[in-house]
């Protein structure tokens, strides 16, 4: 008899497709728009910054955007120094760190982060050397320095920052070449330029200083055909020798540098569904993985050039993870691997490549209880809350079919509340319900058993309306199945008699209700309730129950336990409404256990199911997210911590490894999968960085004689007076990934006594600071690398002022008169002692004579040989190098030793005999190291020395100046000094507008 049938809904079997689609289909949007802050919807480019805040150019002025919050900056009538136009078209950061803003109508302009002012650069009729037009389209800077801009009617030309002049570049004929507008700028190895012109694509020789390679690209070659507008440039990352042509009417095009030749067209079909809609492309992209993407007037794409096909993303105003809007007119790709879209009409969205091998079905059907795997692959699912109950994916071709109740006055039907799944090693299946007890269910014949509890003593009633917690299958007798039921405890069951053969008084657990079991190697079974976790010896049937207390750090975290996993190792894994707990069955009897460090833990700490994948991660979903705990090194690992599905509802211990790697977890509203191994790491790590300070909670502003002099991120030291007493400082992490879920801890010098964790709370309050000099320091509780730091010196009352003090002069002079009578009596009575000095010499200098000259025995060293001396070396290298210790301010040779797994003295034998050298000055190298290296990458530019030295592991300024010149023989100055000489010789790459 079949109890099976194809569910005829098209919105779940359509989710389900994906199988058989790209990856890239799945995608997942983040709209922001002017309910999210946006000055503007219409956006026309963004940028990166060093610092690494991204800048956004809207039709109704710019904005810097930190993750959290936008700042924006306009015109201001009366205000020279403020943005010329609103209607930003264009920009670009230059090796300086200024921003170069392009406008519609309001020329150049040129913003100092530093100082937040504008320098308007603007058209002047009668002046030559001024810019040729007040459009401004695309900018790119040159090794030299030089802002190259391309004008809506002014040609092209350059702006030289160092004589404050223009130079434009008119055609020698312009019956040939007339092309005002020039669109798109890409360099070319710094001898030239392509530019996308109104008039098709044209090679500018930097050299020469004139116009060549004119090419058309309509299909007639006709210079004066309207169609030769070129909008978009971009150079392809693997093949440099390719440009792609976004068109204003022909569609997308493939341009040969080499041949001048149009490789290939791609325009409008409306009979392929795999084709353009529009020949207007706006916007191309050629992502860090090598994916190309098409931003068009009527949608944005996913571009296969192999297969000839657009991958179309719509927009869908009832999914809110869909694209907001249609016209694309900027691409752009941030540090941590994020595409953002520039949309006409829409505001922005946002999607990360990396993460498309996330795929996340939502239904209607219900929670989606429990997971089993199949013979054949074949994935079982469990439902509740709907009216399927059971449904089996074939995940070959994507297709669903349920278990429905056929035989509608049957007792022995399967309920539409299923809650536990379990695939017999024989091929069968076990179904454990809510509210209709445990089913038998085989596929070979579609036979269905229902199982009952023949001994109605133990029970009012049988087991036909229980609830089945939890079920297991003995690996070592294949015939036993334990059954955990909610509120009656533990049974076994004979598959053989096919009955229940044994019950476990409920007195012996710390709850009845037992929802997950599993075995360990020695034969006992660990039991999951809601009221802490119990082990049962099945030889001498005691129970023993491991519960939470307050008062012992090594006992559970929480008495909830939703989560059981034993690994290879034979440690057991506990997930808890409070947390991951580590139980090591082998070395357990003392019943202590060991929690993971949750301050590096991004997630909530309740944990809904533990599953551990190929590479023996844990994979823990929780209510914030999945995350991956690294087993060998004992930590989470923060590049995953990004992957939201299903809204986050996931449900509790629903989930499962497949066969062939892939994690299956089960939610509130469907479910989700992905396969750990196919998922590329982010190590991208963003910086923390300070956004307000305010006084008596108000905003304090900079400006020339305030307490700020320049913006707060750009600020490292900040002074006040004794009676500024209430401070507050506010900072961020410019994670534009996750920006909700970023935690912090706090620590402030010579007042705090350590570090505590803030939480997701991202202000701190100070009140009352004594005088004296404090170093405020903040950072992610997800990686300690990454530090903020804000140095406050607080100056003392008049009562501690020069003048006060020298008033007490005069009473000093008269106390140091009667010391000084006194002292001359001490005197008196030490000359006496002094004549006895030279007797006492005699003895001492005998004593040592007697000693200097006896050899003592040569010390025994602590290694046995070579080459347990090479391997310390090595682990003391990768100490340093790789877990950064001389960062760490506490670093002592007992910390360092410990560390690296060796003890005091061999490691001081290490540092003395083998290197040389001894610990202080060992580590004080490598902080220099660090210092010069950073000098040497530029960070000098636009940090102070002293914060520079304070990241590299340095704690005091005078510390640091006077082991730099012991070292190196230099100051920290003279050295900046001598690596920016050297680096004149060597300029910056150049960068391109975006």
């Amino acid at each position: 008899m079949k109890y099976f049938i194809t569910i005829p809904c098209f919105s779940f079997l359509l989710s389900l497709s994906i199988y058989g689609q790209s990856r890239t289909q799945n995608l997942q949007f983040t709209n922001i728009t002017s309910k999210q802050g946006l000055a503007q919807n219409i956006v026309n480019c963004i940028i990166q910054d060093k610092k690494d805040f991204l800048w956004i150019g809207t039709a109704n002025g710019l904005q810097r955007y930190d993750g959290h919050r936008f700042k924006l900056y306009q015109h201001q009538l009366h205000n020279p120094n403020s943005l010329s136009n609103n209607y930003v078209l264009t920009l670009l950061e230059d090796q300086k760190g200024h921003i170069w803003i392009g406008t519609m109508g309001g020329g150049l302009n040129r913003f100092n982060p530093d100082t937040e002012e504008f320098v308007r650069f603007k058209h002047q009729k009668n002046d030559q050397s001024s810019i040729s037009d007040q459009v401004v389209h695309t900018l790119y800077e040159d090794q030299e320095g030089k802002i190259w801009i391309g004008f809506h009617e002014g040609y092209f030309g350059y702006f030289n920052p160092a004589t404050q002049k223009f130079k434009r570049f008119l055609p020698k004929d312009e019956s040939r070449f007339n092309a005002k507008r020039v669109f798109s700028i890409v360099n070319d190895h710094h001898q030239g330029f392509w530019l996308g012109t109104s008039q098709g694509l044209v090679y500018f020789d930097k050299k020469k200083e004139t116009y060549r390679d004119h090419s058309f690209i309509n299909k007639t070659q006709n210079r004066h055909h309207s169609n030769n507008a070129i909008y978009s440039l971009f150079r392809d990352l693997v093949q440099p020798h390719i440009l792609w042509l976004g068109t204003f009417h022909m569609g997308l095009i493939k341009f040969d540098t080499q041949t001048h030749k149009i490789v290939k067209r791609w325009e409008a079909n409306p009979q392929d569904t795999g084709s353009l809609k529009t020949n207007a492309v706006w916007s191309f992209f050629q992502d860090k993985l090598g994916n190309y993407w098409v931003g068009t007037k009527l949608g944005f794409y996913h571009f296969d050039p192999k297969a000839n096909k657009f991958t179309l993303f719509s927009s869908n105003a009832r999914n809110p993870s869909s694209i907001a809007g249609s016209y694309i007119q900027h691409i752009f790709q941030d540090k941590a691997g994020s595409i953002w879209l520039c949309s006409y009409d829409h505001g922005i969205s946002r999607f990360n490549p990396d993460f498309n091998h996330f795929y996340a079905f939502e239904s209607h059907f219900g929670q989606v209880s429990s997971f089993c795997e199949d013979q054949k692959g074949n994935l079982w699912l469990g439902i509740k809350r709907g009216t399927i109950g059971l449904a089996k994916l074939n995940r070959a071709n994507g297709r669903l079919k349920t278990f429905r109740q056929v035989l509608n006055n049957s007792p022995q039907v399967a309920a539409d509340e299923v809650n536990v799944l379990l695939n017999d090693i024989d091929g069968s299946l076990w179904i454990g319900t809510y509210g209709k007890g445990l089913y038998h269910y085989t596929p070979q014949n579609g036979a269905l058993k229902h199982y009952l509890y023949p001994i109605e003593s133990v029970f009012d009633t049988n087991l036909t309306n229980a609830d089945i917690g939890a079920i297991y299958q003995d690996k070592d007798d294949p015939d036993k199945l334990w059954i955990g039921v909610l509120s009656r405890g533990l049974f076994q069951l004979s598959k053989k008699l096919q009955k229940f053969v044994k019950y476990y008084p409920y007195t012996k657990f710390s709850q009845l209700s037992i929802i997950g079991i599993t075995k360990d190697h020695q034969g006992n079974l660990w039991l999951a309730t809601r009221k802490g976790l119990n082990k049962l010896d099945l030889k001498t049937e005691i129970v023993t129950q491991y519960l939470h207390s307050p008062q012992d750090k090594s006992s559970i975290s929480n008495n909830y336990i939703t989560s059981l996993y034993i690994d290879k190792q034979n440690i057991l894994w506990i997930g808890t409404r409070g947390g991951l707990n580590k139980f090591n069955l082998g070395t357990g009897k003392s019943g202590k256990f060991r929690r993971p460090p949750y301050k590096q833990n991004p997630a909530d700490p309740i944990i809904h199911k533990i599953i551990e994948d190929k590479a023996d991660n844990l994979w823990l979903s929780t209510n914030k997210g999945v995350i991956c705990f690294d087993k060998q090194k004992g930590i989470f690992r923060n590049e995953y911590r990004q992957l939201e599905l299903l809204g986050n509802e996931y449900q509790e211990g629903s989930g499962i490894l497949a066969k062939d790697g892939t994690i299956f977890l089960g939610g509130n509203n469907g479910f989700s999968s992905f396969d750990p191994g196919k998922i590329s790491k982010n190590n991208y790590s963003a910086p923390i960085v300070f956004t307000d300070f305010r006084l008596f909670n108000r905003p304090v502003k900079a400006g020339v004689n305030e307490i700020l002099t320049h913006p707060i991120w750009a600020t490292d030291t900040i002074e006040l007076s004794y009676k500024e007493n209430v401070i507050s400082l506010e900072f961020t992490k410019l994670d534009y990934i996750q920006a909700e879920g970023n935690t912090f801890e706090v620590f402030l010098e010579n007042f705090d006594q350590d570090w505590y964790n803030a939480g997701s709370k991202s202000q701190v309050t100070y009140a009352n600071l004594p005088a004296g000099r404090y170093i405020f320091r903040v950072r992610s509780t997800h990686s300690n690398h990454q530090e903020a730091r804000m140095v406050f010196i607080v100056h003392p009352p008049w009562w501690n002022t020069l003048w006060f003090k020298a008033s007490l002069t005069l009473f000093l002079v008269v106390s140091s008169y009667l010391l000084i009578q006194r002292y001359q009596t001490r005197n008196r009575r030490a000359k006496a002692l002094a004549d006895q000095v030279p007797e006492k010499t005699e003895k001492i200098t005998s004593v040592k004579e007697s000693t200097m000259f006896s050899t003592p025995p040569e010390p025994k060293s602590l290694f046995k040989n070579q080459k347990e001396i090479d391997q310390l070396q090595q682990k003391l290298q990768e100490a340093m190098e790789i877990q950064q210790l001389y960062k760490n301010e506490k670093l002592s040779l007992p910390i360092l030793a410990k560390e690296i797994g060796t003890t005091d003295k061999k490691l001081s034998e290490l540092l003395n005999k083998e290197l040389n050298t001894n610990f202080y000055e060992y580590v004080n190298l490598y902080r220099i190291k660090v210092f010069k290296e950073r000098i040497k990458k530029g960070e000098g530019q636009y940090k102070k020395m002293i914060s520079i030295a304070f990241d590299s592991g340095f704690y005091s300024k005078s510390t640091f100046n006077r082991i730099f010149k012991k070292h190196t023989g230099l100051t920290p100055t003279q050295f900046k000094k001598k690596v920016e000489a050297s680096n004149k010789q060597a300029p910056e790459q150049p960068k391109s507008s975006q």
